[in-house]
């Protein structure tokens, strides 16, 4: 990291090498390097958010368009991707402009309108904004969304579970007492039980007690019925932006609002 601020700061005595600073830094993880590029740079306290959304830029053009004594502007394009966890696709931007100012002998990129990139892909403005000091909210949005993606698996994986219990007997289901343990066996990998930030071997989700000891062939529509909730006690923990998630007796999960969740059937 110590290399990487160094870099930027030799670096940084052109536009051009400015922006490129900032996407080394990018790539390399060093938020705090890629934050010393930015005239307005935001909070310093998200790096776990940064890692777990983990940004790669590939930059296809990078080139000084104009430049006077205390502004410039560079054009670019880049190819960005993102974690496996977060699961996108790589994706080439469009062209854009970097726009930068001089402070003392140092180059600075600015934010630029949002309005004009949040629905283009000009990847290099969008994470000078999300890096910026407006920007820390979007990213904690992010990464609440990386985490409930995550989540959404884990409740699959405890469906399909659960409907391989119930299949090998007799179509009942277990009781409430001992869910853990009958499905338990069915678990082929990983721990879907418990849900981050809670601890390894706490149990995130709650079955649904009214299934408890039922026979399948009873359960009508089971695509509105809930098979298990993230949360306790009969309250859904809405950690995700004011979201919990809920898996169904058909399968499908569903990340879920309040509203939402108070629609759902229970049996």
């Amino acid at each position: 990291m110590v290399l990487a601020a160094l870099s930027t700061l030799i670096l940084g005595i052109s536009p051009v090498a400015t922006v490129k600073a900032f996407v080394a830094a990018i790539n390399a993880g060093d938020f705090v390097s890629a934050r010393m590029q930015l005239l307005a740079p935001g909070n310093s306290n998200d790096a776990e958010s940064l890692k777990v959304i983990g940004f790669k830029l590939e930059l296809q053009r990078c080139e000084l368009k104009s430049r006077d004594a205390n502004s410039a502007i560079v054009t670019c394009r880049a190819r960005k991707s993102t974690s496996r966890e977060f699961r996108t696709d790589p994706v080439t931007g469009d062209n854009e402009e970097v726009q930068l100012t001089k402070v003392g002998e140092q180059w600075k990129i600015c934010l630029l309108d949002p309005n004009l990139y949040v629905n283009r892909p000009l990847h290099v403005n969008q994470l000078v904004f999300l890096l910026g000091r407006y920007g820390d909210s979007g990213l904690r949005v992010i990464a609440q969304n990386v985490e409930c993606s995550k989540t959404v698996r884990r409740g699959k994986q405890l469906a399909t579970c659960m409907l391989l219990y119930v299949a090998d007997n007799d179509d009942v289901l277990p009781k409430a007492a001992n869910w853990k343990k009958a499905i338990l066996p069915y678990v082929r990998s990983g721990d879907p039980f418990t849900v981050p930030p809670d601890k390894a071997g706490t149990v995130s989700w709650s079955y649904n007690g009214k299934l408890a000891g039922k026979s399948w062939a009873l359960i009508e529509n089971p695509e509105a019925v809930v098979f298990f909730y993230l949360g306790k006690g009969g309250q859904p923990d809405y950690r995700f932006g004011n979201r919990t998630v809920v898996v169904f007796c058909d399968g499908h999960v569903k990340a879920m609002t309040k509203a939402e969740v108070a629609k759902v059937k229970w049996k």
